[in-house]
């Protein structure tokens, strides 16, 4: 870390020759090395400031070269710190935090070990991360100057599991508890969910499942798949689906085969009826029928796409555009003035449905139409999930809300509220004659961590 600060000092100092260092990260990269083993990365981020003024400097660190130097306008009221005040450096601190704490490199995010440094209550920090044995995302702190422990903390789900709303049953059943449930389709005698049973923060790969269920989920049968999962759900003709990073296979009648294969990976992915559709690398593939597929060419860096079980088919900008796919061109979709940022989004029909805030805008395609449609719930909506013919809405506090169409279609609609998740994070709905299904991922919280022995 010295070495970096080092070299970051220089380049402030041609800047301001009152430079002072307030921070110090290092940068996730696939360039091998140690991976932070010894102490070292190859990419660092480094944040300076002149003391007592809003001029900050962000200097980019990358193999022993500046990459970038940017300035900023930062906090006056910051305490900065000298090179002289790391007495003990990343290589010695994370040998403490291996030998103390058994700390293990990071594997699926943030690989290998990772640093950070900086003040805190007066007191130049030094924080080594990684996993414990257990896999779970943790951090060992130090102070610089005496090598002395501060803070030993890792980050532990809290929640998570199956959630059964029975039409029969007033209380909820509750299944998988402390799973991870990435996601759930019901088809029409089937149900299909796939999660983690040890969830981490930043790991999917302790003990994944994929799962079916042929009784409304009394009794689950388990899917040998050997990738991670993206997706899975069931089609109007019962047949199961399932996405991988770059691939969808399909399982019709117990053969399974791949329906779709790509050399880049699936960035976003929806369905309805028999409806596929799949970004990636700058296309999206579609299909009605899982057998043949066309290549549509997106010009456009996009948030999320979506199709119509008629096969109508939008896709959503980063810079908040709507676009339809209509008479083999992309078509921009009008929205109405105060609808520059907006939420989520679901086709239905003939509707369109944008969310902001707590308001819902309906567009009628028949019509080519926007109506306004105040929400009455108390919180924001955040997501939609169309399943079984219903849209649900998802708001920022856990409450799950069914759609109700009233009058004529477009002009009257109701929330009823039905659910409530707290201290955990909904991911699928499931819909259908049995009831609603909710898929939920734990919460992760920082607590103290005792040590590896």
């Amino acid at each position: 870390m010295k070495e970096a600060i080092i070299q970051g000092l220089s380049a402030a100092k041609k800047w301001n020759k009152k430079a002072s260092l307030v921070s110090v990260t290092s940068v996730d990269e696939k360039k091998g090395g140690s991976r932070g083993d010894t102490g070292r990365r190859y990419s660092w981020t480094l944040t300076f400031m002149v003391p007592k003024t809003d001029e900050h400097l962000l200097v980019g660190l990358s193999n022993g070269v500046i990459t970038e130097t940017r300035q900023l306008k930062g906090p006056k009221n910051i305490e900065t710190f000298d090179i002289k005040e790391i007495v003990y450096d990343s290589p010695a601190i994370v040998e403490a935090a291996k030998h103390n704490y058994l700390l293990q490199p990071g594997e699926d995010w943030a690989t290998g070990y990772h640093f950070t440094y900086g003040i805190v209550d007066s007191v130049p920090i030094i924080t080594v991360f990684g996993i414990d044995n257990n896999k779970l995302f943790a951090k060992i702190s130090f102070n610089a100057l005496n090598g002395f422990e501060t803070e030993a903390l890792h980050k532990v789900p809290h929640g998570g599991g199956l959630v059964q709303l029975t039409k029969d049953e007033n209380d909820p059943r509750y299944f998988f508890k402390n799973a991870d449930i990435k996601g759930i389709s019901s088809g029409n005698e089937r149900l299909v969910m796939f999660g983690d049973r040890e969830p981490r923060e930043f790991n999917s790969l302790v003990d994944p499942f994929l799962l079916v269920s042929k009784d409304d989920g009394k009794s689950w049968a388990s899917i040998k798949f050997n990738d991670v999962v993206l997706k899975s759900w069931f089609n109007e003709k019962d047949e199961l689906f399932i996405a991988t990073s770059n691939e969808i296979w399909a399982d019709v009648a117990g053969h399974r085969d791949i329906s779709l294969s790509l050399s880049d990976k699936i960035e976003n992915i929806d369905t309805s009826g028999n409806n596929i559709a799949v970004l990636s690398n700058g296309y999206i593939h579609l299909t009605n029928d899982g057998n043949v597929w066309s290549k549509i060419s997106v010009s456009k860096e996009l948030r999320s796409i979506e199709v119509s079980s008629s096969g109508q088919l939008f896709v959503f900008t980063t810079e908040n555009e709507i676009f339809q796919y209509k008479e083999s061109r992309w078509m921009k979709v009008s929205k109405p003035r105060g609808l520059e940022r907006f939420s989520a989004a679901i086709e239905d029909n003939n509707l369109l449905f944008i969310s902001k805030e707590t308001n819902l805008w309906i567009l009628n395609l028949e019509l080519n139409k926007w109506n306004e449609v105040p929400v009455p719930i108390d919180d924001e909506v955040i997501n939609f999930f169309e399943t079984g013919n219903q849209i649900f809405l998802i708001s920022t506090r856990g409450g799950v809300y069914k759609l109700i169409e009233g009058g004529d279609g477009v002009g009257e609609w109701k929330a009823e509220k039905i659910f409530e998740i707290q201290n955990e994070i909904i991911r699928d709905l499931a819909f259908n004659q049995k009831g609603l299904y909710i898929a939920t991922s734990p919460e992760y919280i920082w607590e103290v961590f005792k040590g590896g022995y």
